[in-house]
């Protein structure tokens, strides 16, 4: 949990729990309960993330919800996958 504005360092650490303690696909999410605009440098960090992602503003929690269904589905794919083998 954090309080304030969003800063680089936020996200790594995340990157890097996320990845400790869910192996190689560990997803980090960020919500921030705030009408929030990121500046360019953490708009950048975010985008080029690729286990952590962040939600603010007024629909945090369905955009929350979308994105782990998005998660089961993908790994419910791959576990089809595997068995099907």
């Amino acid at each position: 949990c954090k309080t304030g504005p969003i800063e680089s360092d936020h996200i790594s650490k995340l990157e890097s729990l996320a990845r400790q303690y869910g192996g190689i696909e560990g997803r980090g999410i960020l919500l921030y309960a705030d009408n929030y605009t990121p500046s360019d440098v953490i708009s950048k960090k975010i985008s080029e993330s690729k286990n952590v992602k962040v939600f603010f503003g007024d629909n945090i929690i369905d955009e929350t919800i979308k994105y782990i269904k998005s998660l089961n589905k993908l790994s419910t794919k791959v576990e089809g996958n595997i068995s099907n083998k």
